[in-house]
């Protein structure tokens, strides 16, 4: 690669932070971040973790699949057309503005945009945009098997996240059980941006060639741009604890994504597969997600006030509380030798002895466990645990 090329894909990356979804994807993770802690202060009185915790986590670890997918598709001369790209953009774009970010899922916006390319072929529609016009014109099943290719490679990138990050941000929500009891539901609400850079044909810029980097190859021009794909994952937990769950959901994903590629890449010698390919994702994937709904929202609360004990429904994040390695769901029944019924008695319990605090926790399998911790006066909250209390 000589050095010229290097300054194309340099440009090309550059490109990524004047792409709208670059921005927008920044402004819907810090209203998620606000949303959150205001919320988490209503039913709590505090926040559980940074209000800016999303912020941070948008590109975290995105980078291996960033380069990853990268290196296929450029690798490989994969080109992905432009109109595809527009619309997958306009999508993701109503994703994010209604704020449902299980809808950011390659498995839905990339067969929903490969459907409205379709559209546009079918209805023979165009649209003017400037200096180029979005047409369903070069539409054909051989252009398909790409976009199976990146719905399944970026469902994997979703399985990852979920599995690696699912636990990172949980938000507990107090709520009232049909009996009018109360109980506390969790959810998750991410979003992940994944740049990757791609080849698209150089003639469709109309007159902006001049200016945008393009690579030739034989007779043909293709110009590098630097996409801001995004991911998302949303879920509320009431039935099980997320952690229970999320790596079996992981593995779901990752079937699905692994089944969705190879199943495109047949699609090089059989292009019907292409469109195989995409339905597979887009109905499995809708599968998948009703199935673990309606798990969810059926049957009792994992989490609920109780008169044994309390139980725990959240551990702030550097507190003498993680410290001991104490969980969400788990019941403290005493506390320096004195048994708890409610959250009262627990602070009272722990000025017996307020410089050395001993628990005796059950944990989710109804073990006997003891934990001991020293609580120094600048420790949050004594000991940084928020419980399950009647709603207000």
């Amino acid at each position: 690669m000589n050095q010229q090329m290097m300054g194309e894909i340099a440009w090309a990356i550059g490109q990524f932070f004047l792409h709208p979804l670059f921005y927008a994807a920044i402004v819907a993770a810090i209203l998620t971040g606000y949303f959150r802690v205001k919320k988490e202060r209503s039913h709590f009185k505090t926040r559980l973790t940074w209000g800016w915790s999303e912020v941070r986590g948008i590109l975290k670890d995105s980078w291996v699949f960033s380069l990853g997918l990268s290196g296929i598709f450029l690798l490989l001369g994969i080109v992905i057309y432009p109109e595809f790209l527009v619309l997958w953009s306009i999508v993701a774009l109503f994703a994010l503005l209604i704020f449902h970010f299980q809808y950011l899922s390659g498995a839905y916006l990339i067969p929903v945009a490969a459907g409205l390319w379709w559209l546009f072929h079918s209805l023979s529609y165009t649209v003017s945009i400037k200096v180029f016009q979005l047409s369903g014109e070069l539409f054909a099943l051989q252009h398909l098997w790409p976009l199976g290719l990146l719905a399944g490679l970026f469902l994997i990138a979703e399985s990852f996240f979920v599995r690696r990050q699912g636990n990172d941000i949980l938000s507990p929500q107090m709520v009232t059980t049909k009996r009018g009891g109360s109980a506390v539901q969790y959810r998750i609400k991410r979003l992940w941006l994944i740049p990757v850079v791609l080849l698209i044909p150089g003639d469709w810029f109309g007159t902006i060639p001049t200016y945008w980097p393009v690579v030739s190859f034989g007779e043909q021009t293709f110009a590098l741009m630097a996409i801001p794909f995004l991911t998302g994952y949303q879920q509320t937990f009431r039935k099980s604890y997320p952690f229970e769950i999320l790596p079996q959901r992981s593995k779901e994903f990752f079937i699905l994504g692994i089944a969705t590629a190879i199943t495109a890449v047949f699609g090089i010698l059989l292009p019907w597969l292409a469109v195989v390919s995409l339905i597979l994702v887009f109905i499995g994937k809708i599968i998948l997600d009703l199935k673990s709904r309606q798990y969810q929202t059926t049957g009792s609360f994992a989490v609920v006030q109780t008169t044994e004990g309390v139980q725990i429904a959240g551990v702030l994040a550097g507190s003498p509380a993680e410290k001991m390695g104490l969980q969400i769901g788990e019941r403290i029944v005493k506390v320096n030798g004195q048994r708890i019924h409610d959250e009262q008695g627990l602070y009272e319990a722990i000025q017996i002895n307020a410089a050395h605090c001993r628990l005796e926790v059950l944990d989710h399998n109804n073990e006997l466990r003891l934990k001991q911790h020293v609580i120094f006066r600048h420790d949050h909250h004594r000991l940084g645990l928020l419980l399950a209390r009647p709603s207000l």
